[in-house]
């Protein structure tokens, strides 16, 4: 498998579907990560794995894990150069793959749950999967950047579903959970619900 850093529009025409390559690429290839339609057209690219690499973004700068795409006034989407974030969330916590992103009516994006990589044990350079618990907030502000904030979440999930309802909560469903510190990482399926409010 390889990961892309490609970017395509698909035109659902009744009489010709179209795909198109726009132009742009993203800054990195990625795999198993979302993308979310902001009101205002902006997409946010979240998380994901260069599995070229083999690596997840999780380095000192948290927007390796973000990646805003705009198409103000251009036909395609332009790739401007990421703004700094603020740095009041560990990177870890927001490089992730398998999660899922809602976007709720007033415009803030909700990451909840998925997959991380940390150094093993007496390790710098193996890599072990770990569920994400917590999920994150992105609140957008006036200047076109974001603010972070955790949100709890009460279960280990990751490739779950998040639907969200009329009274403004977000309703986590199933997914698949393991134990990092039991040998053969045994995965069970969730089999509980979530809500987030």
């Amino acid at each position: 498998f390889r990961s892309l850093n490609s970017v395509y529009l698909f035109s659902p025409n009744d009489d010709k579907p179209e795909l198109k390559r726009v132009g742009g690429r993203l800054s990195h290839a990625r795999a198993a990560h979302t993308s979310t339609r902001l009101p205002d057209g902006r997409i946010v690219v979240a998380g994901g794995i260069d599995l070229n690499n083999k690596k997840f973004f999780q380095s000192s700068k948290v927007h390796d894990s973000f990646e805003l795409l705009s198409n103000k006034g251009h036909p395609g989407y332009n790739f401007p150069a990421p703004k700094a974030l603020p740095q009041t969330t560990q990177p870890s916590a927001v490089a992730r793959i398998f999660h899922t992103a809602t976007l709720l009516p007033d415009g803030q994006l909700l990451l909840s749950g998925g997959m991380r990589s940390e150094a093993k044990a007496n390790s710098t350079k193996e890599q072990r999967f770990v569920p994400v618990r917590d999920g994150l907030l992105l609140l957008p502000q006036k200047d076109g950047g974001f603010e972070i904030q955790n949100r709890p979440q009460k279960n280990f999930r990751f490739l779950h579903r998040a639907v969200h309802m009329t009274n403004n909560t977000v309703l986590l469903v199933g997914g698949i959970r393991f134990d990092p510190e039991k040998e053969g990482i045994p995965l069970t399926a969730v089999k509980t619900l979530e809500i987030y409010n």
